[in-house]
């Protein structure tokens, strides 16, 4: 049955569910008058909408004129008393109490219905809190039949559960009158970051779809289940560099379970949120703020109204974690994580960032057509000549920067550090070396052979892939016929490897680790087959040699975090389906600890210990 709650004048253009239904009493829930006459009949329907709206996951509250003890009394007897949250019984006018009610459940008026016999009541309630629902005592036999109250089942009642912590945590807050900060600080608020999103599917289905105060994209999914979980997953592996988890959050009054879900893109390009929503249950704690300093404040693009800035720095989430918090896992994070190389390890930075108080980065980055190879041993060391003016002239020509050719990387430390490389780009990026002046660097263009000469039909192809026009593409022009003119191409058979990697790894500051990390040795073809990187394999073979000579030193395979050929991206041996960079991650943190507790074999690592 429906009781018209999406037809009236005011609701036209409403359709939300209800979430949470404030009763009257006195001839609404029972008949007769609690302190004049006493309840003369207990009305059963109510009694079982209660349960049942419970069981729904739509919670209940009381406003009612009345005698609170008398109350608590009759509904304690009655079984009733903890299926109320919030429960105003007093004297006075209920307009501002029901108000308060739906600014302490932080839900919108649009999704609360008020129940009272009184018409003078509603009419109060109606202007006090704009938006909400009112029907009177008639409706309640049929309440369980309108749609609008479907909700969703919810048998362990933990909606109910988690408004009664919200309802704790409230009380706490007003009975330590003050700085509200200091209140925060002292509630040990613990948020746990879990990837694994896919076991969570439904629930963050439901936070996409459900939330609004705290929902910051508002891109919802399929009202229909299944569609909604299948529009999910592809969105979790559209592409390589899709990142996305849930939160979980906890704190001294009870666990709140999953409240949040982000997911985020962008590689070589500004990261940008395409999720980010929160459960408003957790309004007021900081939560949202926390997590998107920790991703990195991305680009996001506030949609609708939300209730909360992202602009504040909370100090007081996982301050009794003492390995920084975040990623649930029992082997324990460095305290200080330094990341450089390609998009592979742009990818891992946000498994570190909820995991690591201090992380730092250097990574891959194209700029006016050029690429700046962070993922190259060439561009980790100083090179005097670089900061030459006649040096900083030549790299100029050819559209580099003088500071492309140097890097913090391996600068000391003031606490041990896990400094993770990868140099991915080692055997795949070709190396020139300026004819006149000595200077290298790693020069390499999608869709252009810089080794051979250069087919100008292929640049002018390239300029049009990357939006260089007019002076950019003339420049490009410039820069390319510069670097064949004045710059030499040198064999990668030509380059001492031994000896960039042990310069490398002398190199690693005093009771730090410097983890490596091994790329796959083949990729996929677009035809099913396989394609070989031979030079890939010698780097490897070179890096596991370093790593069995220098204890401060080790390596991580990726082959061993792939479990099959179907995690592989992009035709590529550098992009994986999102859990193979978790795998990595994993496999990262273990080596990191075995170090610690003084294992000295660098590459020697049990591989079944990570999932």
């Amino acid at each position: 049955m429906n009781l018209g709650l999406d037809h009236g004048p005011r609701d036209a253009a409403v359709r939300e569910p209800v979430r949470l239904v404030v009763w009257d009493l006195d001839e609404t829930f029972w008949r007769g008058t609690l302190t004049e006459g006493g309840i003369t009949e207990h009305l059963t329907e109510a009694e079982a909408a209660v349960r049942q709206l419970a069981q729904r996951g739509i919670v209940s509250s009381i406003c009612s004129k009345n005698d609170h003890r008398a109350v608590e009394a009759v509904l304690v007897g009655r079984g009733l008393w903890d299926f109320f949250v919030f429960p105003s019984i007093d004297w006075s006018a209920k307009g501002p109490r029901v108000k308060a009610i739906v600014e302490a459940v932080q839900l919108r008026p649009e999704t609360v219905l008020f129940i009272d016999d009184s018409a003078t009541n509603r009419a109060e309630v109606a202007a006090a809190v704009p938006g909400i629902r009112v029907i009177d005592e008639r409706a309640v036999v049929a309440l369980l039949g309108d749609p609008l109250l479907a909700g969703k089942e919810d048998r362990d009642l933990s909606r109910l559960q988690h408004y009664r912590l919200l309802e704790r945590r409230g009380r706490e807050r007003r009975r330590q009158a003050g700085d509200g900060r200091e209140f925060l600080r002292a509630s040990a608020i613990r948020v746990e970051i879990d990837h694994d999103v896919e076991v969570h599917l439904d629930r963050a289905v439901e936070i996409v779809n459900r939330t609004n105060q705290l929902n910051f994209t508002k891109v919802r999914l399929p009202e229909d289940r299944d569609a909604a979980r299948e529009a999910l997953r592809a969105q979790l592996h559209a592409t390589s560099g899709r990142r996305a988890a849930v939160v979980k959050v906890s704190d001294r009054f009870g666990d709140h379970g999953i409240v949040g879900f982000w997911m985020m893109d962008g590689i070589w390009v500004e990261p940008y949120l395409i999720h980010f929503a929160f459960s408003c249950r957790i309004l007021g704690l900081g939560v949202e703020q926390w997590v998107y300093e920790r991703l990195g404040r991305p680009r996001l693009d506030v949609v609708g109204d939300v209730v909360a800035t992202l602009d504040a720095s909370p100090d007081w989430i996982n301050k009794l974690d003492l390995t920084g918090g975040g990623e649930p896992t029992a082997i324990a994070s460095p305290r200080r994580v330094r990341l450089r190389g390609g998009c592979e390890l742009e990818v891992l930075r946000h498994f570190f960032a909820f995991s690591t108080p201090h992380v730092s980065s250097e990574f891959v980055f194209p700029r006016d057509g050029q690429t700046v190879w962070a993922s190259h041993v060439a561009t980790l060391f100083d090179q005097p000549g670089a900061c030459t003016q006649e040096g900083a002239a030549a790299l100029a020509d050819i559209g580099f920067r003088s500071d492309d050719l140097a890097s913090s990387f391996l600068a000391a430390a003031e606490e041990s550090a896990c400094l993770v490389l990868s140099n991915s780009a080692d055997s795949q990026v070709p190396l020139f070396r300026h004819r006149a002046l000595g200077i290298t660097v790693p020069v390499k263009l999608f869709g252009i052979d810089l080794t051979r000469p250069v087919d100008e039909g292929a640049v002018a192809d390239f300029c049009d892939a990357n939006g260089l026009a007019g002076e950019r593409a003339a420049a490009f022009n410039g820069w390319v016929s510069t670097l064949v003119r004045n710059w030499e191409h040198v064999p990668f058979a030509a380059i001492d490897w031994p000896a960039q990697y042990d310069r490398l790894a002398r190199a690693v500051p005093a009771g730090s680790l410097l983890v490596l990390i091994l790329p796959l040795t083949f990729a996929n073809t677009a035809d099913g087959g396989t394609v070989e990187f031979p030079e890939q394999a010698t780097v490897n073979g070179l890096l596991r040699d370093l790593a069995s000579r220098f204890p401060n030193v080790s390596v991580v395979d990726t082959a061993e975090c792939v479990r099959s050929r179907d995690e592989l991206r992009k035709l590529s041996h550098l992009h994986f389906a999102r859990d193979v960079y978790h795998r990595l991650y994993r496999r990262i943190l273990k080596v990191h600890a075995d170090w610690r507790v003084g294992r000295e074999e660098g590459a020697v690592y049990t591989p079944d210990i990570i999932g």
